[in-house]
Formats: structure tokens, C-alpha cells, sequence
């Protein structure tokens, strides 16, 4: 995670500098083809760090189920995505869109109950001591309920991901 997520902000950083380089020497016309080379560059930028971030995802079950070192568990992972990209892709992308919507459904009245709650309290807006201290205890309510959600979607996400691991190496395996 920390070598990809090092290049991809080398990538981002030159993409940046080639923008700035565009406007600072081109002037108007530079702003014109930075903002085109942006839009386009961080397009591609993020088509590469989706394909490599799906073909490495793997790599953690590699690296636990059969407890290979770094670069093997990457080839590994690699190997075992090649032919299954958009397979492993849209598993993925479905379980983070149903833990996200699900994450949103569960914490979105505490939100709501918790302006209607501060309106309640101090309808005129003064900022009295009682509004302030329930905001703190409904920021921390709400805090604690996100780090809760949190943890089941990272066991459930880590968990979807160990199942395809296992489906991939059955189907390449037998």
C-alpha cells in the first residue's frame, strides 16, 4: 500500500508540476491546457490507481493464507486477477457501494436527530453552554457510532475480498 500509494503521488505530484509549468509559461492559453490536461490526466490517473489498486488487492490474503513474502504474495495476486480484472472490479465496487449506503443509512438520523436536537436546545442561536455541550456529546455519539460502523465494513470488506481470493484460486487451480 505505501510503494503504490508512493507512486501514485509521484504521478500526481509531476501531473501538478506539468499543469503549472503549463500556466505559468503559456498565460492564457497555458490555463487552457493546463485545465485540459488535468481534467484528462486525473481521469487517467485515476483509471491506473483503480486498475492497480484491483489487481493488488489480493495481496493480503496472499500474504495470510499462504503466508508468502511480499513480492511472491504480489505476484501472487497478479497472477491469480489476470483474466478475472472486471470480475474482482465490480465484487468489490458492489460491497463498498452496500457497506457505504448501508454505513449512511444507520448514521444519517443521528445527524438529523442531532440538528433538530441543538435546534430544540437553543432555538434562537445564542450559543449558550448547554448548546455547546450538546454538541460535544452528539459529536462524540456520532463518533463513535462511525468508528463502530467502520470496523464491521473493514472485517466485512476484508472478509469479501479473502472470499475471492479463494473463488480465484479454486477457478485457476481446480
Amino acid at each position: 500500500s505505501l510503494i503504490v500509494g508512493l507512486v501514485l503521488g509521484a504521478a500526481i505530484t509531476v501531473l501538478v508540476l506539468i499543469i503549472a509549468v503549463l500556466v505559468a509559461t503559456l498565460g492564457p492559453l497555458g490555463i487552457g491546457l493546463g485545465v485540459v490536461v488535468g481534467i484528462f490526466g486525473g481521469l487517467g490517473l485515476a483509471v491506473v490507481g483503480v486498475w492497480i489498486s484491483t489487481k493488488l488487492s489480493l495481496v493480503p490474503s496472499a500474504l495470510m493464507l499462504e503466508r508468502l513474502g511480499i513480492r511472491a504474495a504480489v505476484s501472487r495476486s497478479w497472477s491469480l486477477t489476470r483474466g478475472f480484472f472486471w470480475k474482482v472490479f465490480g465484487i468489490q465496487l458492489l460491497v463498498a457501494v452496500i457497506l457505504g449506503i448501508a454505513m449512511n443509512i444507520i448514521s444519517a438520523p443521528f445527524s438529523i436527530v442531532g440538528g433538530i436536537l441543538i435546534a430544540l436546545i437553543d432555538p434562537t442561536g445564542t450559543g449558550a453552554q448547554t448548546t455547546l455541550v450538546a454538541i460535544v456529546v452528539l459529536y462524540i455519539v456520532q463518533l463513535v457510532i462511525t468508528l463502530v460502523l467502520s470496523a464491521i465494513a473493514a472485517v466485512i470488506s476484508t472478509a469479501a475480498t479473502a472470499l475471492i481470493y479463494l473463488d480465484l484460486r479454486m477457478r485457476t487451480e481446480g
